[in-house]
């Protein structure tokens, strides 16, 4: 499927109601961006997450900004492991 979107003037685009529908991806939910060549790849956070599941130890369940700087950090060591 192909669609076209624009930039806003705040540098933001607005992902096609389609793909949206198709990808279950909801309001307010994360995504992680990463340039690969000349196109941009959108994957949500979560996927992020399951795939580091196990590789962080927790005693207690993780707070909404424990969640948010565990994400960032995973995100630093993708880009340093792929560049």
């Amino acid at each position: 499927m192909l669609q076209s979107v624009s930039i806003s003037s705040k540098n933001q685009l607005t992902i096609p109601s389609a793909f949206s529908k198709a990808l279950n991806l909801k309001r307010g939910q994360r995504l992680v961006v990463e340039r690969v060549g000349q196109s941009l790849v959108f994957t949500p956070a979560e996927t992020l997450v399951h795939q580091l599941a196990g590789s962080i130890q927790s005693s207690k369940p993780i707070s909404n900004d424990e969640l948010e700087r565990m994400i960032e950090e995973a995100k630093k060591q993708h880009f340093r492991e792929n560049p």
